[in-house]
């Protein structure tokens, strides 16, 4: 819904401020004139932000905090991934 509004703001400010962009999809030259971010980008930095202060204790919510699950190793060696991701069981393709 919010993304109809976006696209239609945009669609609107390309032609007021004559912005080249190709049809109907590719809304990034205009994002980029504007100076502007996609709201998908906005999204994952909000919720990096909300993450951090999570962790860092800014937010005071020890229910969320609990959900969060660390990976944690008992070796010293250097780990690219800080949380563990559960596996689920569901096959997708069988529903």
């Amino acid at each position: 819904q919010i993304e109809r509004v976006q696209r239609k703001f945009l669609k609107y400010a390309a032609f007021i401020l004559s912005i080249d962009y190709r049809l109907p999809h590719d809304y990034n030259p205009i994002l980029n004139k504007l100076g502007l971010s996609s709201l998908v980008d906005r999204r994952k930095v909000a919720n990096l932000t909300f993450l951090s202060l999570l962790v860092d204790g800014c937010i005071d919510s020890p229910a969320l905090l609990f959900m969060i699950d660390f990976k944690v190793s008992c070796f010293s060696a250097q780990q690219i991934y800080l949380f563990f991701i559960p596996k689920c069981n569901i096959k997708y393709s069988e529903n």
